[in-house]
């Protein structure tokens, strides 16, 4: 008799699949089974077809519970679907199963760290660098130096993002979160600096044009500063932060014109913003707006 390891049913010896689900019980046939799972499962991946995909991993784990990979595959679809605790749970299996896996750490710490579990997402990103020291992570730098910064040690936090550039000098974002940091410490000729060697290095983001209009502007490079704004919201005609800061710097200008006429844009886009009440208050309260205007 085989006992099925799925439903734990008794089938004939001859028995190839089990009588009761349908599980596969010869380990040839497992192979095979598996081969057509995993192909299966790059087809839906390829389609976007997450759920199937799941299913498709979750199957063939019934026969491979302890194949890393197919864990970390799993764990990848699940945060695709937004299930971040079966993607930990995958991951901290495979880890378990291989705890020199580098990419599943590295997965875990960015999944800790989207939760904002900062403590454990350093222990992972930072064991994954001790792991293979001869590699060069610069998106793992990149993260702890993230992680740093909302931890609020500024110093740790600019040391991982140049420690990051330092190993890859086209590396944007690291530069961009870099330029933030010094952006916060009023640097503003630093932080101007590193939005532009952002830019330059690919990271063309709507809210790196954002943040270095806010940082020329704080220099009086109005017409830098209305450039870069424009071009964030051309980048995302949704980004308010952008219409908002090009409001406080036509009323720095005292453009009246351009001033009313960006305050009828977020009007129309975001009609029930917090952000457009408090621009309002400030204006009013400034002597920015005219009692008509009011």
């Amino acid at each position: 008799m085989i006992i099925c390891e799925n439903c734990g049913a008794a089938n004939e010896d001859h028995y190839n699949y089990c009588y009761n689900c349908g599980f596969p019980l010869k380990d040839h046939l497992k192979r095979e089974e598996a081969q057509r799972l995993m192909g299966l499962s790059f087809v839906f991946e390829t389609l976007g077809l997450i759920d199937d995909t799941i299913r498709a991993y979750e199957q063939l784990l019934k026969s491979y519970p302890n194949y890393a990979d197919i864990r970390y595959k799993a764990a990848l679809a699940y945060e695709a679907r937004g299930d971040y605790e079966k993607a930990i749970e995958h991951l901290q299996h495979a880890l378990r199963i291989n705890p020199n896996y580098v990419q599943a750490r590295i997965k875990l710490g960015e999944i800790y760290t989207v939760l904002g579990r900062f403590q454990e997402a350093l222990v992972e990103f930072k064991t994954a660098l001790a792991i293979r020291p001869k590699y060069t992570y610069a998106d793992v730098h990149n993260n702890i130096g993230y992680i740093y910064e909302r931890l609020g040690d500024i110093k740790q936090a600019k040391r991982y993002y140049k420690r990051a550039i330092s190993l890859n000098p086209r590396f944007g974002k690291a530069y961009y979160n870099l330029g933030n940091v010094l952006l916060d410490q009023k640097k503003y000729d630093e932080a101007i600096a590193m939005y532009r060697k952002a830019i330059e290095s690919g990271f063309n983001t709507p809210e790196v044009h954002n943040n270095l209009g806010l940082a020329l502007m704080r220099i009086g490079d109005h017409e830098g500063a209305e450039k870069e704004f424009l071009e964030a919201i051309k980048l995302d005609p949704r980004i308010i932060h952008a219409y908002i800061n090009l409001a406080e710097l036509y009323s720095a200008t005292s453009d009246n014109q351009k001033l009313l006429s960006v305050l009828e844009d977020l009007k129309d886009k975001f009609p029930n913003s917090i952000e457009l009440k408090r621009l309002i208050q400030r204006l009013r309260k400034r002597g920015a707006l005219s009692s008509k205007e009011r």
